[in-house]
């Protein structure tokens, strides 16, 4: 029997992988009038803190981020969708794995990442932050404001590609006091107080994320 597959706007939904405080990622096939045009990895924003941003109305801007930016780093080809109210951001698809699966699969089988794959992790997410810097939108450099293991996909050969720029500001804005068990970890106090994306934020969270990959544990909120 054929499978049937669901479909986000103009995406067929082949597998999901992740559902988080973002919402849920899946491996997807976005149509064309021939029919599929490419594989992509579609992140669909209908989780609980995606909900209280407005996202759909920054689009637009994150739109023009993620066509300044070039990097190896930074995903590529990005396009976003917008259905029943729900943002979507689709990219190329590279076989890998989001960050946050493969740390959920250390912390159960209690394998490390070897210190030297947890630094060349590192360093591919400093060379995407430093992309992001050497481009200017609107008068200001590029930050990413909500840098996780969510939007982080590691490679099969070593490389590792981030998404999410350009919606850091309206997701930074919607973390509720609480904080997000999965989100507050990697943002700085001083973010978290303000909700004002900066460089340093973002340094922060590449440390945060640094920690992780080192202890298997997340940074203590």
């Amino acid at each position: 029997m054929a499978e049937r597959y669901r479909v986000f706007a103009s995406h067929l939904l082949f597998k999901e992988l992740v559902g988080d405080a973002l919402g849920h990622l899946y491996r997807a096939g976005e149509l064309g009038p021939a029919g599929i045009r490419r594989t992509a990895w579609l992140r669909v924003f209908d989780g609980p803190l995606a909900a209280r941003a407005d996202l759909a109305a920054v689009a637009p801007r994150a739109r023009r981020v993620n066509e300044t930016l070039q990097s190896a780093n930074i995903a590529s080809a990005v396009t976003f969708t917008v259905a029943g109210g729900v943002l979507a951001l689709a990219h190329d698809y590279v076989p890998s794995q989001p960050l946050s699966r493969v740390l959920e699969r250390v912390a159960s089988e209690g394998f490390p990442i070897p210190i030297d794959n947890s630094l060349l992790i590192a360093e591919k997410l400093a060379l995407a932050l430093s992309a992001g810097l050497a481009a200017e939108i609107d008068g200001a450099r590029v930050v990413h404001g909500l840098l996780n293991p969510a939007l982080v996909f590691v490679t099969y050969d070593g490389e590792c590609v981030v998404a999410g720029f350009g919606l850091g500001d309206e997701l930074l804005a919607a973390v509720g006091d609480a904080g997000e068990p999965s989100i507050l970890p990697y943002l700085a106090p001083e973010s978290l107080l303000a909700r004002n994306p900066s460089r340093q934020g973002d340094v922060y969270s590449l440390g945060a994320i640094l920690y992780h990959l080192l202890t298997g544990s997340p940074l203590p909120a």
